[in-house]
């Protein structure tokens, strides 16, 4: 039986961090440049979206930010995501982190800006996605890790929210230990002379199959 959780707790919506392109074939994403108001360099957004700007902290060549930096974007005057990565010609390249404000941390690879390979998405309540993404999305090709350590396998919709599939790592029970006293396989001997006294005359010593042998 697949288990899912509450979409309340672990389920997210990519959306708002990873854009969201096209699966299957790769095509140009869209994008829309903004340029950070204080030093006029500019970036190439994928959530083309109104009311979004940005702030750049890093080098800046030919206009675009471009080399090791971080990326922060707001929606009206409230931070919305930021990106720590190498930029190149505006964009994420390489290995670096992106995070929304509600926690959700991505970490692995960037290409053009999307998150792409493998990687690992941590939710805010302690949830992980560690698997594949392309084009910005887990493709499911990983496992759900649940907070308390539970692993299952990585299921995700059309909408890019992830879920917990299949359980994993699971084992048979262990059996049911019997809380009765065992029966004992042979006679103990006598623990005294009195003992001995009131006890038939069987041989302690070899004990025969299925009884005792009588002298």
């Amino acid at each position: 039986m697949r288990i899912r959780f509450p979409p309340a707790g672990l389920v997210l919506l990519l959306g708002a961090l990873l854009s969201c392109p096209v699966h299957g074939k790769e095509r140009q994403a869209a994008e829309r440049i903004r340029a950070d108001p204080v030093s006029g360099c500019r970036v190439r957004d994928h959530d083309v979206s109104r009311g979004r700007s940005v702030r750049w902290t890093g080098p800046c060549r030919d206009g675009f930010a471009h080399g090791a930096g971080v990326l922060e974007t707001f929606k009206g005057e409230d931070p919305a995501d930021w990106v720590e990565a190498d930029f190149v010609d505006g964009r994420a390249e390489g290995p670096g982190r992106r995070g929304s404000e509600d926690g959700t941390i991505f970490q692995g690879r960037f290409r053009h800006g999307l998150a792409t390979g493998v990687g690992v998405l941590t939710l805010p309540d302690g949830h992980r996605y560690e698997g594949t993404f392309a084009f910005g999305l887990p493709t499911g090709q990983g496992v759900f890790i649940a907070s308390m350590g539970l692993r299952y396998r990585a299921q995700v919709d059309r909408d890019g929210r992830v879920w917990a599939g299949a359980l994993l790592g699971t084992k048979p029970p262990d059996p049911i230990q019997s809380a009765e006293r065992p029966e004992p396989k042979g006679r103990a001997a006598p623990g005294s002379l009195e003992e001995w006294l009131r006890t038939p005359p069987w041989d302690y010593r070899d004990p025969a199959p299925g009884g005792a042998n009588r002298r």
